[in-house]
């Protein structure tokens, strides 16, 4: 099954959380993602993109979080769809 970055995921997409990036330099940031909710097996759905780029929304688990480009691309998603 191929994964994709959650920042690929647009805005009015849904993805379920497959996988962080588990490479040592990313540790603490992963640590940070997992704690405010993208944990595997959670839904997320992409509900703002900054006009100038670099920042996206995502609601998960019920909040909106905002994510730097670089960040959202340490979390592996499933194929995106509309709900």
């Amino acid at each position: 099954m191929y994964m994709y970055d959650l920042w690929g995921v647009g805005v009015g997409l849904s993805a379920r959380i497959k996988t962080h990036d588990n490479s040592p330099e990313n540790a603490a940031m992963r640590r940070r993602l997992m704690d405010i909710g993208f944990t595997e097996g959670a839904e997320i759905e992409c509900v703002l993109a900054a006009p100038g780029g670099g920042i996206k929304a995502y609601l998960v688990r019920g909040s909106v979080i905002a994510l730097r480009e670089g960040d959202a691309r340490l979390i592996k998603t499933g194929e995106a769809y509309a709900k």
